[in-house]
C-alpha cells in the first residue's frame, strides 16, 4: 500500500515487469517528492538489525523443535 510500502514489486521475473516497476519508482521519484520522501522515511525506519533476525529464527527453530 503507498501508505505503509516501502518499494515495488514486480512478476514475473521477466525484463518487462522489471522495467515497468523501475518506472513507477522513477515517475514517484520526479513528481511526487514528498511522497518520495516519505517512502524514504519508511525505508529508514525497518529494523534490518541482525539481533531482529536472530529472535525470527529462534522463535522459528524454537517452535519446530517442541511442535508435536
Amino acid at each position: 500500500s503507498p501508505e505503509r510500502g516501502t518499494g515495488w514489486t514486480f512478476a514475473p521475473a521477466t525484463v518487462p515487469a522489471f522495467v515497468d516497476a523501475v518506472e513507477a519508482a522513477v515517475t514517484v521519484f520526479r513528481d511526487q517528492p514528498e511522497e518520495w520522501r516519505r517512502l524514504q522515511e519508511r525505508c529508514m525506519a525497518q529494523d534490518f538489525s541482525w539481533a531482529r533476525a536472530a529472535s525470527q529464527y529462534y522463535n522459528v527453530f524454537t517452535g519446530a523443535c517442541f511442535s508435536n
